[in-house]
Formats: structure tokens, sequence, C-alpha cells
């Protein structure tokens, strides 16, 4: 399905689920062609369940359900408003920051109707980042920031990061008690990594590889 809902405007989805759909733990998000990630990474995005048969295992049943929801923002400073930030859909993977001498900060654009096609100057932008890069990107847990990265100005795929100790998603248990924990990645990134540490034992920790499922 192709369409296009534009502002103010309203859309109803039909979605009829097969009886053999296979469960789990999935994500959804707007797929207008050429605006998806602008649109994904501007919070465009949502976390779905598929109930099936292992739901209703016994041990999995009784479990406690816990969603862990792993997704990213990616900020610009506004071209048009002082002291806001956003992401517009000007600034995309087309452009360029990439440090260059004499002017490290420029933003450049590529214009392909050019003949022959170069890249195009464009000094009086402050959007634009280099590859997977943004001016600046939290990552989230369950909506919550518990990571930042800056773009770093000498150039590069190399951002600036740190840790947000108020974002780290910490979840308290009983002894004995079981968990199930669902994780979905809506990243704009190819892939993320999930660390799971015991807050008893500092040093023991359990590293989870997990691939996004989209971009």
């Amino acid at each position: 399905m192709c369409c296009a809902i534009e502002p103010s405007q309203q859309y109803t989805y039909l979605f009829e689920i097969p009886t053999d759909h296979p469960s789990g733990f999935d994500w959804y998000h707007p797929h207008h062609h050429g605006s998806t990630a602008v649109q994904a990474v501007s919070g465009m995005a949502g976390a779905i369940i598929v109930r099936g048969p292992i739901d209703e295992v016994p041990k999995i049943a009784a479990a406690r359900d816990v969603h862990l929801i792993v997704s990213d923002i990616g900020l610009f400073p506004s071209e048009d408003e002082p002291d806001v930030w956003t992401y517009e859909p000007r600034q995309n993977a087309i452009w360029n920051t990439f440090g260059m001498q004499g002017a490290p900060d420029l933003v450049r654009m590529w214009n392909a109707n050019a003949n022959p096609p170069a890249w195009v100057n464009k000094p009086n932008l402050k959007g634009g980042f280099t590859t997977g890069d943004y001016a600046t990107r939290f990552y989230c847990a369950n909506g919550v920031p518990f990571y930042r990265e800056d773009h770093n100005p000498s150039g590069g795929t190399a951002p600036v990061g740190k840790p947000l100790p108020s974002g780290q998603l910490q979840l308290d248990m009983q002894p004995g008690q079981v968990i199930r924990l669902r994780a979905v990645a809506q990243l704009s990134c190819p892939s993320t990594r999930i660390v799971l540490a015991d807050l008893a034992k500092p040093t023991s920790c359990s590293e989870l590889p997990y691939g996004s499922m989209g971009r």
C-alpha cells in the first residue's frame, strides 16, 4: 500500500492478520518513500505485540513480561527558528559535513541535476550529517534517553558520545523470579547491543547482539 497522509488528514488502516501469522514483539513506522528515516528518527514509530500459541505455554504465561524498546532521536538546529532543534526533510543522508580544510562545518549538497553532477556549497545551512551522524542523537530505552552523541566537527563518522545515567533501564527482581524480556530495536543505525548486568555483581554481565529490524 502506497499513500501519503498529509498534515491534518486522517486515514484508517485495516490489517487482517492470518491465523498462522508468527507471533512476536515487533515495531511499526510510516514508510513514505524518501522520508522513512526522517519520520522514524523523529519519533514516528512504536511497538506492536502479536500474540500466539507460545504465549499460552504455562511457564511463559506465568513469567513476568518485560518490554524493551530501543530507539534513537536525531536532531539538528532548525534552519528557521532560533533555539529549536528538529529533523527536517532537507536534512537527510545526501548531505555532507565531512571536515574540510579551512571550512570544517561547511554543509554541502550533492546536485545530481548539474552538468556534470557536483557538490554544491550551502554555507547558510546548519543541517546535514555524515553517514549515520546527526548534530545530536539520543538513544532511548522505552522513550527515556540513556546515551547522547554529538557530531564531531573534525569530520568522519566518529561522533562524540556519553552515557546518561538517568536513562539506564533497571529491573528489580525477586530471587528465583523468571522474566520474559522482549526487546525490539527501532533504530536508524544498522544494529545495537544489549548488555545485561547484575547490579549485585558489578563484574558480571552478559552481552546479547541484537540487530535492528529496519532503517
